[in-house]
């Protein structure tokens, strides 16, 4: 499934890759081709950069997530402790049952670490890839910037390859 960042990446990639000069050559009025593909990149910026800043927000959240997570598997963890510390001190005065129902606290604290550690590995693996595609696209984006000011250094150039302004020729009458 193609998500939206990806799809822009997709659009990026297909018009970086586009032949400008070819394009030009073909067209029947340059200028407005040249504004055309300068509207276009301009277009695909925006969205490229709304992409990015999506990306960036929802890795900025699952951060969050998994920050939340190791800390709630430590402090499962140090509850997992506390009461395996417990059930300890009331065996060695004898009140084995309490020290059960101890113990019992401390095998579901443990339950619940696991179940935290789990999410956190999880997560973190989701952070590794929402950055990974937050820095292609940051790539892409910067590619793209860099080939629209290519375009607009070249414009004026682009434009005059194909049809020299002002300029026609007619066949000369014989006389």
């Amino acid at each position: 499934m193609v998500t939206g960042a990806e799809a822009s990446v997709v659009r990026m990639s297909r018009l970086v890759r586009a032949n400008v000069i070819a394009l030009i050559d073909l067209a029947d009025d340059p200028a407005a081709m040249l504004h055309q593909l300068l509207t276009d990149f301009t277009e695909n910026i925006a969205e490229a950069d709304q992409a990015v800043a999506q990306t960036v927000s929802s890795l900025r959240l699952l951060e969050d997530d998994l920050r939340e997570a190791r800390a709630d598997e430590a402090e499962w963890g140090e509850k997992a402790r506390t009461a395996l510390d417990k059930a300890r001190s009331l065996r060695e005065r004898g009140q084995v049952a309490e020290a059960d129902r101890c113990d019992e606290l401390a095998r579901v604290a443990l339950r619940r670490q696991a179940r935290f550690e789990r999410a956190a590995t999880i997560l973190h693996e989701q952070v590794a890839q929402q950055a990974q595609l937050g820095d292609q696209l940051r790539l892409g984006l910067d590619r793209l910037r860099m080939k629209r000011d290519v375009l607009l250094r070249n414009a004026d150039e682009l434009a005059g390859r194909s049809r020299p302004a002002g300029v026609t020729q007619e066949p000369r009458a014989r006389t």
